[in-house]
């Protein structure tokens, strides 16, 4: 049972084995009985990565090399305890500890280890207690040749230790760099992923849930998965295992998903289950960068739409100049029209067919004069006188005149009003207007009858009116032109293209604001918010 698999590396001799190797020179030299055992012992080092698979084949070949019954070896270091037994029958035994969690609790541990004797020879058994670096560990020897306890003392036994377990340090430290380079390649990945602006949310986090095995210790029995608004990313030939670790994938303090690792078979202990302390890091380094990741593309669409709402805004007020100066253009030679029509109906004897002719003319140029008024409605250039107006009672007034034509048409109307009063500070006959525009269109999107709602409530400093029917609704085409004036989806004659022109204009004048939901086949709500009067100042 071993601990960690081997990582790759192109590292073949591990930094610092001179200074091991100078380090007891009597032990190495040509003239020594040990140089063979510390060749081996050494050349281990340097071709196993893993402490445990080291410690493992360093106690093979110094059975071998003693003759010794059992061999029992205990190493303990920040990363945790490997305590390892071999006999000569060939049985063995390797348990794995996790790190001691507090400091204090370590100490005491390796002050427990370092107490025993340095050197100890006792009829058939020898031990050593030797540090390599951070590490810690104690090798006793079970009935040792007598052979090789002439050639080896309680000294030379402590150098071997410590060379031994200096080794185990050394890979102990290149096995983390390895899984900490891992993690960062990982995340690296991953951020480099996020900034690819061709790739769709979709593909982006498909391919990021991929990169999760890879980067944990044990990657054959790691799967992945990552939840997102709902929509779940797994790797392939998904498992849940034994064995989870889980970071939620926070926006702007509200949980949007989850980033999820699992191990599909029992593993040795570590820090957090089977899982190291840098591995949480690291699941939680991923669920930030999926974040920031949608945080961004929230605030580049966030962006794309005021951008639009300025454009539009913008569209809005160039037509409205237009259609100021076009008004007042238009208004002086209707007006001359009409007087000369006037005139010329006084006098006498004029045949029927220019009678008729003067009638078509007058009808024209009043309808001429109604669309002028409109576009004057909808460019803000006219007075407007406004007073205190309790929203709910214009509704009910103002839907009294509609009933008759609802009954007829199939349509429900429905009043839901907030407490009232809700008052505001407008133009009585301008929201009259808006809301006659808006039931006109609601009746007419529903031909075949429906449902249309009328709506109040107070929201903070704002009234709310929202008028909904159960219409054909509109497509997203449609929605980006509807409060451009002259824009219509009605049949010629049915109407002129000005109705929600004007509203947006009346609503934009009252300081307040109009949006619409909709879509195809599933009615329209129009929602206004404009500003009220506080209750205090009633």
């Amino acid at each position: 049972m071993t601990d960690e698999h081997p990582i790759r590396s192109n590292i073949n001799h591990p930094a610092g084995a001179e200074t091991i190797s100078q380090a007891s020179p009597r032990l190495i030299s040509e003239d020594s009985p040990l140089q063979l055992l510390l060749h081996q012992v050494i050349d281990l080092g340097w071709k196993l990565q893993s402490p445990s698979n080291y410690l493992f084949e360093v106690a093979r070949v110094t059975l071998i090399a003693s003759g010794c019954r059992k061999i029992v070896i205990r190493y303990e270091d920040a990363e945790g305890r490997i305590d390892l037994k071999l006999r000569a029958d060939g049985r063995h035994e390797v348990v794995l500890s996790p790190p001691i969690p507090t400091m204090e609790k370590r100490h005491r541990r390796r002050s427990a280890i370092a107490a025993a004797p340095l050197d100890r020879d006792a009829g058939d058994t020898m031990a050593a207690v030797a540090t390599g670096g951070p590490g810690t560990g104690v090798m006793t020897i079970h009935g040792a040749s007598a052979a090789f306890r002439g050639m080896v003392n309680g000294t030379a036994l402590k150098d071997i230790a410590r060379i031994i377990f200096g080794m185990a340090t050394h890979h102990r430290t290149r096995h983390a760099l390895g899984e900490r380079v891992k993690e960062l390649s990982c995340l690296y990945g991953i951020s480099r992923l996020t900034q690819e602006p061709n790739l769709s949310v979709d593909a982006v986090i498909r391919k990021a849930v991929e990169m999760l095995p890879p980067a944990w210790r044990f990657p054959e029995v790691t799967h992945g998965r990552i939840v997102i608004d709902g929509r779940v990313y797994t790797t392939r030939d998904f498992k849940e295992g034994v064995a989870s670790q889980r970071a939620d994938i926070i926006v702007k303090e509200q949980k949007r998903g989850s980033v999820e690792v699992f191990y599909t078979e029992e593993m040795t202990p570590a820090a957090e289950g089977p899982f190291l302390r840098e591995e949480r890091n690291l699941i939680e380094g991923v669920a930030a960068q999926l974040a920031l990741y949608l945080n961004s593309l929230e605030t580049a669409e966030a962006r794309a739409r005021l951008q639009e709402q300025l454009l539009h805004a913008d569209r809005l007020a160039t037509i409205g100049q237009l259609a100021a100066g076009v008004a007042h253009e238009l208004n002086e030679p209707l007006s001359s029209i009409l007087g000369f029509v006037q005139l010329s109906r006084r006098a006498q004897e004029l045949p029927p067919v220019v009678y008729e002719d003067l009638e078509k003319i007058t009808f024209a140029v009043l309808y001429a004069r109604d669309v002028i008024r409109k576009l004057m409605v909808f460019a803000r250039q006219t007075s407007s006188s406004p007073s205190e107006v309790d929203l709910n009672q214009l509704i009910v007034d103002g839907l009294f005149i509609f009933e008759a034509r609802a009954a007829k048409a199939g349509v429900k109307l429905v009043r839901d009003f907030g407490p009232s009063p809700i008052t505001l500070l407008a133009d009585k006959t301008q929201l009259n207007q808006v809301l006659i525009n808006l039931v006109v269109n609601a009746l007419q999107a529903m031909p075949d009858g429906g449902l249309l709602t009328l709506r109040t409530r107070r929201e903070g400093e704002y009234a709310i009116l929202q008028v909904a029917d159960t219409g054909h609704g509109m497509t997203d085409e449609v929605k980006e032109k509807i409060f451009l004036p002259f824009f219509t989806t009605k049949d010629v004659n049915q109407g002129t293209g000005l109705g929600l022109a004007i509203v947006h204009g009346i609503v934009t004048a009252h300081k307040g604001k109009i949006t619409v939901e909709s879509k195809s086949g599933e009615g329209a709500t129009f929602t206004l918010r404009l500003p009220r009067l506080p209750l205090q100042e009633l």
